[in-house]
């Protein structure tokens, strides 16, 4: 306990120490940008009111007049958009009377003029010929460089905060791969040694500290057993004329240890749980890069069809990628079941590398769609994989915590990758962004060819048949909680958050760096409330309860935009949304199998999860066409509300279907016997 104590300690040391580094280089660096960039932004009015000047006199020098110019509306409206630190720019005649302004800009002595605490204002004389024909006046927002700084500021802390996570991640797996494995090699030999089995020898796999107390301890049981060797052989010497109490006290020994002259065995340590967690996480992290920015990426790439809205074509790839994945599951179950966890994992985060590679080049909708459809397919391998290698490396006893960390993997690469894509595709584009998911795919199969030991699950499991669908399908409790509940929070999540929030926040000029920060609320929500929802729901009597509560929530915040436009609504939105599945999600599973029990004793609990599993993803498949549909007949409130009185409608209908088989008989299974 002590040993493990000191584990923790050295843990959390560790982890704090890369935050506090990290926050320490990130003040020290903001501070030296503010410095540079704020003498820069003071010149920029400068710059962009001789650039005017220059082009004008060229026009000027021409012979043309100043009052009869066309199209310097437009002209100046484009230097001030390419230039958002620009509040105005004007040009007037040489008696001051206003001749052309930018857009909102109608006089420059009237009250649009801005407040000179927050911009201040060059003038620059305008020549034609040797003469004096105007002004120009260019104003620059005070204020820009605050702005500028407070995001730079905000991607900062999200930086930290998310580079936190990923350090937890990452020493996680390292303590696991580095320390627990070895720790507990040796603590079996304690084990061994005190239940009297000493013939067997510790594995010197490890280098370091490890390695020297195993060859200690090695080397003590060689000199136990040389003296016992001697021992055997002085007493077989002696024969009959031994002493009686010499012999009974060898006879002690034999009876009381196990020894041998020569070792027999080897005690070895399998790779810990943890081993799979990290690679698992940069895999998801990987894809989650491009969640906070996708609808727009197919958007840039996609060409119009005829007689299909644009809402629903960029919808299909993000359909497309899900129906994938739900199809390719309980194939790639099966098939890595039978190759063994290393190298089906290592194939499904290859492809899922080279898919996301090949969408960084993807040109039009077609190729987009084929290249996502191998990422899914990868996407589905990994997966299962990990969920399966959870599984075979768990008992009854710890496979919960093992669940729990496969669970917290998964949502924490997603929350990550959701911060930081935003970022990423901000400052680097849409394409880099996706080479850089590439890239973290290739370093997961990296790692699990390094650390993660080939073991197959060694299960003789019972495929899966059509005629348990058919089975499930009677089971009319079974379909209230699959259709009723489990669709339409997928449809939720995949319809109302990956699609249409997106398009939603874009349309209202939110930067892709805070889209992402606002996608966090999600996974925050689903990681920080989870666990103690799931404990709630183990101890309730009425699971049901919990799925009609969390639904009731997650409507309601599925409405938040239509009466709060902006983006803390967004975000509110989004994290009310999280909590609501935070409730009703583990209610869900728990009541799936939980209404199924016939069912459960006759084809398993795997069965059950799988065909479950299953028909709830078609809410992931169906949520961002449905959303870009109601997006494209009825605008965004249309869809916000359409979407929401799907949920809310769903959610009285499960309400009334559990007071209908509240304490009567499920007459439907009959038929299914």
């Amino acid at each position: 306990m002590k040993g493990a104590g000191q584990g923790r300690g050295l843990f959390f040391t560790a982890l704090l120490s890369v935050v506090f580094a990290s926050i320490l280089v990130s003040h020290l660096s903001l501070r030296e940008f503010r410095a540079e960039i704020e003498p820069e932004l003071s010149k920029k009015a400068q710059t962009v009111g001789e650039s005017v000047r220059t082009y004008l006199e060229k026009v000027l020098g021409y012979g043309l007049d100043l009052a009869s110019l066309r199209g310097m509306q437009e002209y100046l409206d484009g230097i001030a958009e390419a230039n958002p630190e620009i509040t105005h720019i004007a040009l007037s005649d040489p008696d001051g009377r206003m001749l052309f302004s930018t857009t909102g800009y109608s006089a420059l002595d009237s009250s649009d003029r801005p407040d000179k605490a927050q911009a201040f204002e060059v003038k620059l004389p305008l020549l034609g010929g040797n003469s004096r024909v105007g002004t120009i006046y260019v104003g620059q927002d005070q204020r820009y460089a605050d702005r500028q700084m407070e995001a730079i500021r905000l991607d900062i802390i999200t930086v930290v905060a998310i580079g936190a996570l990923i350090a937890f991640e990452l020493l996680v797996f390292w303590t696991a791969t580095a320390f627990v494995g070895p720790q507990r090699a040796i603590s079996a030999a304690a084990v061994q040694a005190r239940d009297g089995e000493l013939r067997q020898r510790l594995s010197l796999e490890e280098k370091g500290a490890f390695r020297g107390i195993a060859e200690s301890i090695n080397t003590s049981l060689d000199r136990l057993a040389e003296a016992y060797g001697r021992l055997a052989q002085r007493i077989e010497s002696i024969g009959a004329t031994a002493d009686n109490g010499v012999r009974t006290a060898f006879s002690s020994l034999q009876t009381r240890y196990r020894l041998s002259s020569t070792p027999v065995g080897t005690i070895t340590h399998h790779k810990p749980i943890e081993a799979i967690r990290w690679p698992f996480f940069l895999v998801i992290f990987a894809d989650s890069l491009s969640v906070s920015f996708f609808p727009f990426f197919v958007e840039s790439v996609y060409t119009p069809i005829a007689g299909i809205s644009r809402e629903v074509l960029v919808s299909v790839p993000i359909s497309v990628f899900m129906l994938v994945w739900a199809i390719a599951l309980p194939f790639a179950g099966a098939w890595s079941d039978r190759i063994g966890r290393k190298r089906s994992f290592l194939i499904g985060a290859s492809i899922t590398a080279l898919g996301l590679l090949m969408t960084a080049a993807a040109e039009g909708l077609m190729s987009l769609l084929a290249w996502r459809s191998l990422t899914a397919l990868g996407y589905a391998i990994v997966f299962i994989t990990a969920q399966g290698y959870v599984t075979d490396n768990t008992t009854q006893e710890n496979r919960t915590r093992g669940m729990a960390g496969f669970v917290a993997g998964f949502f924490g690469g997603m929350l990550c990758g959701a911060a930081i894509g935003g970022i990423l595709a901000e400052r680097l584009g849409f394409r880099t962004t996706f080479i850089v998911s590439a890239v973290l795919g290739l370093l997961a199969a990296m790692f699990v060819l390094r650390f993660m030991e080939e073991r197959h699950s060694g299960g003789t499991g019972r495929k899966m048949r059509f005629a348990d669908f058919r089975l499930l399908f009677h089971n009319g409790r079974f379909i209230s909680v699959a259709l009723l509940a489990a669709i339409p929070s997928k449809l939720a999540l995949t319809g109302f958050i990956y699609y249409a929030v997106l398009m939603y926040l874009q349309n209202i000029g939110t930067s892709q760096g805070d889209i992402g920060r606002a996608m966090v609320a999600y996974g925050a929500a689903i990681v920080l409330l989870s666990p103690f929802a799931a404990r709630l729901v183990d101890r309730a009597r009425s699971r049901g309860k919990f799925v009609v509560a969390g639904s009731f929530l997650a409507s309601a915040g599925m409405l938040i935009p239509y009466l709060y436009g902006n983006l803390p609504g967004a975000v509110a939105s989004i994290a009310l949304l999280g909590i609501g599945h935070a409730v009703a999600v583990p209610a869900q599973l728990a009541l799936a199998t939980e209404v199924s029990r016939q069912e459960v004793e006759r084809i398993g609990s795997g069965a059950v999860m799988g065909i479950f599993r299953l028909v709830e993803r078609a809410g992931n498949v169906v949520g961002p066409l449905l959303a870009g549909a109601l997006m494209a007949l009825y605008s965004f409130e249309g869809a916000v509300i359409g979407m929401a009185a799907i949920n809310f409608g769903a959610a009285i209908a499960f309400a009334f279907m559990l007071f209908l088989f509240r304490g009567a008989p499920d007459k439907s299974r009959e038929v299914a016997a």
